[in-house]
């Protein structure tokens, strides 16, 4: 039970409101990975998930924690300096102060979670637990985030030079294809299928299946290729085969394909000018995580560490 006498009067009194949503959940929803370029810290900048990572940023700065140990024993106080804190972070939430009711409503819902939180830790529960367990490293990786810095013309130059396939245009294909389906009966007949057709591909059949997707494709790069029919050789295909000729029976995660390569273009080497912002990120994405692999480091340094490779290396 909780201790009126702890709680403010004029928390204790007045009617709860309807339940809304917790400034809290926000706080606890973890970013997820990004790609190469998505990932750096500044990015958000451009996300709708800022809005997340400053109410979470604000619920660090403004609820530091303490030892537990401590925190065990100790009263559970509403007071004016946890209602301004409350109301501190309604506002970066929501951009006005919360009215009077939702403060209460904030506060009565502050000393029901602390009240979990601590039988939590009271039963041990923190122990073990894979969840928190990777909670607490996001959270510690949020600390040892650096903010974003900017590299000089000629680290740029020099960078982009040291990189400069991952910045260029790259090869795009063309191509058709038939499809066999093995829903109809079964992989290995779709494949003796694929293979009779492929005596005369250009003929109208009976032996192909329509394909879920389209039935060609133009200038398709070998990322999108991919991402549509995953790391199969069929997704490959189109950027290796000979240009004019049918090839096959290739596989897919859909089923068999015969191939018709209509063309393909070379990789395009791009200026820095033309691909700056991308380049500026991947620098600011490398020396991040230059960065964070240094702050690492240094908290491992705190620690002994033994290792039992198991007989690895031998």
């Amino acid at each position: 039970m909780i201790d009126a006498a702890v709680i403010a009067p004029a928390e204790a009194g007045g009617t709860a409101p309807s339940p809304r949503s917790d400034p809290w959940a926000a706080a606890s929803i973890p970013a997820p990975r990004r790609q190469r370029f998505d990932r750096a810290p500044w990015r958000w900048l451009r996300q709708p998930l800022l809005q997340f990572l400053l109410i979470g940023g604000a619920a660090f700065l403004l609820f530091p924690g303490g030892g537990e140990q401590d925190k065990a024993g100790a009263p559970i106080v509403v007071d004016a300096a946890l209602r301004g804190r409350l109301a501190a972070l309604y506002r970066v939430q929501m951009g006005t102060d919360p009215p009077p009711p939702e403060l209460r409503h904030l506060a009565d819902t502050y000393v029901r979670d602390e009240v979990l939180y601590r039988e939590a830790l009271r039963l041990g529960l923190e122990h073990d637990d894979e969840i928190i367990r990777r909670r607490l490293i996001q959270k510690m990786e949020f600390i040892a985030q650096q903010a974003p810095t900017e590299p000089s013309e000629k680290d740029l130059q020099r960078y982009f030079s040291s990189h400069r396939a991952d910045f260029a245009q790259p090869t795009e294909a063309s191509f058709s294809h038939l499809f066999f389906s093995p829903d109809r009966d079964g992989w290995a007949t779709a494949r003796a299928r694929a293979e009779q057709a492929l005596r005369a591909p250009a003929a109208p059949s009976p032996l192909t299946d329509p394909f879920p997707l389209q039935s060609a494709y133009a200038r398709l790069a070998p990322a999108d290729a991919q991402q549509l029919f995953g790391t199969t050789e069929f997704a490959r295909a189109p950027f290796e085969s000979p240009i004019g000729r049918w090839v096959g029976p290739l596989r897919s995660g859909y089923g068999w394909h015969l191939l018709l390569v209509t063309g393909r273009t070379q990789p395009t080497p791009a200026s820095l000018d033309a691909v700056r912002p991308a380049v500026l990120a991947a620098w600011q994405s490398d020396a991040a995580g230059r960065g964070m692999d240094a702050a690492v480091a240094e908290m491992a340094s705190r620690y002994r560490i033994v290792r039992d490779n198991g007989g690895e290396g031998r």
